[in-house]
């Protein structure tokens, strides 16, 4: 890879080899957007908080599980997280054709610290 790129990846990027995952559960991603993706830093976008998510639930009637806070907890940081690293011009970009086997280690791990959802039956 070379040390500086010459265009921003988004010029050269070729968008037909680019796939997004399959999303298991759509809704979290939904929440997310809602509450917000990440919040206003002093030194840029940082991760929302456990009161901003109590907040956003509060306000709007959503019901929410613990693992799901959890969850939007976890996938504002890293979505934080990226923002920064992407300022750097030899940042992979997250979304690829073939990722690399330290990112698909890193997302591994990720979902491996996710804590369980448990169902609660009814009835």
């Amino acid at each position: 890879m070379p040390e500086k790129q010459k265009k921003p990846r988004l010029e050269t990027a070729d968008p037909e080899s680019l796939t997004l995952p399959d999303l298991a559960m759509p809704h979290l991603i939904e929440m997310l957007q809602s509450v917000g993706f990440c919040s206003p830093g002093f030194n840029g976008p940082q991760q929302i908080t456990w009161q901003e998510i109590a907040s956003w639930r509060m306000s709007t009637g959503a019901e929410l599980t613990g693992w799901e806070a959890e969850t939007l907890y976890r996938l504002s940081g890293a979505y934080a997280a990226m923002i920064h690293k992407a300022k750097d011009p030899s940042c992979p970009c997250p979304v690829s054709a073939k990722p690399e086997k330290d990112q698909r280690q890193t997302v591994n791990q990720f979902f491996r610290n996710l804590p369980t959802r448990k169902v609660q039956r009814r009835g």
